[in-house]
């Protein structure tokens, strides 16, 4: 079997040379390879028909892609795979363009105009071989996944190409989508194609009606039985595209199946399972053990050994997991290591991977086959799993893993992990997670080397991890890492890169320091960090608690009321600490009468027994309680209380807390001073993280 490493190799280096005439000679030899082998057997052509191996596209630009490709066919102009590539990277830039930013009219023709170019080279294709399935897998792609062009749709009905989706844009619409296709190297086709390749007979009804099943019977007219085309096909019958698994089965079970032997059938099978594998969260020992039943049962059918790598891995992955089953997890990551599949083309195996990490790592199961070593290698050859380099990066910095040191390919592999991450390429294992489980192995040294030049590359996230390491934030920390400067320092670059995580934490520390934030220029810029941060799901009430007590406490009349307005929409949330104290700190804004309709002592006393009785242990909750009771004097706290039913004015039952979580008797109690807090203060604010 032709490893994907080694066709990208070979391709890489007749690039790199620009001996293009050879290139096409080595495809020709990769497609002829392909139809002698057996059907589903050899998956290094259309590998590398998708055009990913002919350039390291983590250092290089998609730009630099199509001029390669542009010389290629320059180089070739009568050749079909120059062609067919070309097709190709015009669909997975489309692809790219599609999801890559707001979904808009400009996008949207940009992608129409991206698709125009990939039918109109793969249509060439058609024209230059005899048997063209890659050609027609890929029309078969563009049709399932997007639209066939307009002037293509008419060149089937017998009438001139003549319709292009510029031709009915507003002029403003043509010139944002131009700035996409530049960026990736491309241009609007500039001449339709006026007649269809001799190859193409006409449709039949239902094929104008779905175009995927015309190209599909192409592709299989071209190489019956042919896995790959029958394989394009299903990929969009799965449900995420919006497909029954009905239809999925039938064409499964159907007959342009019936020549296969089961474990192709399977292969198809496999993949509506693997599309939905997860470590569960919720009731995980029971959606666990489910899971390997599953599993346990796909270990026992015939399968090719791309699958049974990936079964193998997820049996070990839910051994270890549901029964603490390691040395039998070890095995089956074992076995699956050793199946002759391209294992870094299988985003699935992401989770197993940490698993295997984790085990050895973390937990010291013995690794006397070197499994850590060899799955790192094997992960490093596809285009996904930043995490396997990042600890190869780590490896050869330190020497560990059987990895030799070498500080130059520590460098390049850690460059690799973060372009590779920030491209979304990092299945169920991130590169931070990796330095995160290194920290909590104890290797502390190469932890902080993985923070820090992950902070320097801009790695998203990097720079708040190191603050939350100099300031303590992480387990087990020795002592000389504690760093308030360093923190302050990392906490900053975190802000600059935009992390809303960074902003909470330093208005929150801001907020709870010396800073005199009745300054209005300080209290402002407080203001901004939380409003930034409020963008963050994970933090965003969190954030409107901060906002509400900064703006109560410092700001004007009108803020004051955005206060109250922030600090109600807390009162009933799901998280009682965060719903306590929204109820406090509006006893206080009630108290003072600010931001409130009017000073009412009842409504803050309602607010913040119903605080109390949220979080009863909560010490900031109970200074507040405190103040608003006068509780230093029991005589006082009787007075506050009698004082504020007997002259409680007209108050909304909007203005007072949700009757089911509080009522009118209970705030009339009055509580023994060995339940609150005897002294007062000014209250505290909690801290970035606490809660």
């Amino acid at each position: 079997m032709q490893t994907l490493t080694c066709t990208h190799q070979a391709i890489r280096e007749l690039v790199q040379a620009s001996a293009f005439v050879e290139l096409n000679r080595f495809f020709d030899r990769l497609e002829a390879q392909w139809r002698q082998a057996p059907t589903g057997e050899f998956p290094a052509y259309l590998a590398a028909i998708e055009g990913h191996m002919l350039l390291d596209q983590e250092n290089q630009s998609d730009r630099a892609l199509s001029q390669v490709l542009r010389a290629w066919i320059d180089a070739c102009p009568r050749a079909y795979h120059p062609q067919v590539v070309m097709g190709m990277h015009c669909f997975h830039r489309a692809c790219q363009v599609q999801v890559g930013g707001q979904r808009n009219a400009a996008r949207l023709l940009a992608v129409e105009q991206i698709c125009e170019s990939a039918t109109a080279h793969l249509l060439r294709a058609m024209d230059r071989s005899a048997h063209p399935v890659a050609a027609a897998i890929g029309m078969l792609r563009i049709s399932a996944q997007f639209h066939e062009p307009g002037w293509l749709l008419q060149l089937f009905h017998g009438e001139p190409a003549r319709f292009r989706p510029s031709a009915h844009a507003d002029v403003e619409v043509q010139e944002a989508a131009a700035p996409l296709l530049v960026r990736h190297g491309l241009l609007a086709l500039a001449e339709l194609p006026q007649a269809l390749p001799l190859y193409l007979g006409k449709r039949i009804v239902h094929e104008n009606e779905d175009p995927r099943y015309y190209w599909l019977r192409h592709a299989l007219i071209a190489r019956p039985g042919c896995f790959e085309a029958i394989q394009a096909l299903a990929v969009y019958l799965l449900p995420r595209w919006g497909d029954s698994l009905d239809a999925f089965e039938l064409l499964v079970n159907g007959p342009l199946c019936a020549t296969w032997d089961e474990r192709l059938r399977n292969a198809l099978r496999w993949m509506a399972v693997e599309g939905r594998l997860m470590l569960p969260q919720a009731d995980p020992l029971q959606a666990v053990a489910d899971w390997q039943q599953v599993v346990e049962d796909w270990s026992e059918r015939p399968l090719r050994p791309r699958e049974r790598a990936v079964v193998l891995a997820w049996r070990g992955t839910l051994r270890s997991r549901a029964s603490g089953d390691h040395a039998g997890a070890m095995r089956d990551f074992a076995a699956s290591l050793a199946c002759n599949a391209d294992l870094g083309t299988i985003r699935a195996m992401g989770v197993p991977f940490r698993c295997l990490a984790e085990l050895i790592l973390r937990d010291g199961m013995a690794d006397e086959r070197q499994l850590l070593h060899g799955a790192i290698e094997r992960l490093c050859d596809g285009r996904s799993h930043a995490a396997a380099c990042a600890l190869r990066a780590a490896g050869h910095r330190f020497g560990l893993w059987a990895l030799p040191r070498s500080a130059e390919q520590a460098r390049l592999w850690l460059q690799r992990a973060v372009n590779r991450q920030c491209a979304g390429q990092a299945p169920g294992f991130e590169v931070l997670e990796v330095a995160r489980l290194l920290w909590a192995a104890n290797r502390h040294e190469v932890a902080c080397y993985l923070y820090e030049r992950c902070a320097e590359l801009n790695l998203p996230g990097a720079a708040l991890a190191l603050y939350e390491l100099h300031h303590g934030g992480l387990a087990n920390t020795p002592a000389h890492y504690l760093d308030d400067e360093a923190a302050g320092y990392w906490l900053q670059r975190a802000v600059e890169a935009g992390s809303r995580q960074a902003k909470y934490n330093l208005a929150c520390l801001r907020m709870d320091g010396d800073e005199d934030l009745n300054e209005r220029s300080a209290m402002l810029a407080v203001r901004r960090l939380l409003v930034d941060a409020l963008g963050n799901p994970q933090i965003n009430a969190r954030a409107r608690l901060h906002l509400g007590i900064l703006l109560r406490r410092f700001g004007e009349a009108q803020e004051r009321t955005e206060a109250v307005a922030y600090l109600l929409s807390l009162v009933e949330h799901p998280d009682p600490w965060l719903a306590g104290r929204a109820s406090a700190e509006l006893g206080l804004a009630w108290m003072q009468g600010r931001g409130t309709r009017k000073q009412s002592r009842f409504a803050a006393i309602e607010w913040v027994n119903r605080a109390a009785s949220l979080q009863p242990r909560d010490s900031a909750i109970g200074d507040i309680q405190a103040e608003i009771l006068n509780s230093h004097n029991r005589v006082k706290t009787l007075f506050t209380q009698c004082g504020a039913a007997l002259f409680r004015g007209t108050l909304h039952a909007s203005e007072l807390p949700p009757k089911q979580a509080f009522t009118h008797t209970e705030s009339l109690r009055v509580q023994p001073a060995s339940d609150r807090l005897r002294h007062v203060h000014k209250p505290r604010l909690s801290g970035p993280m606490q809660g």
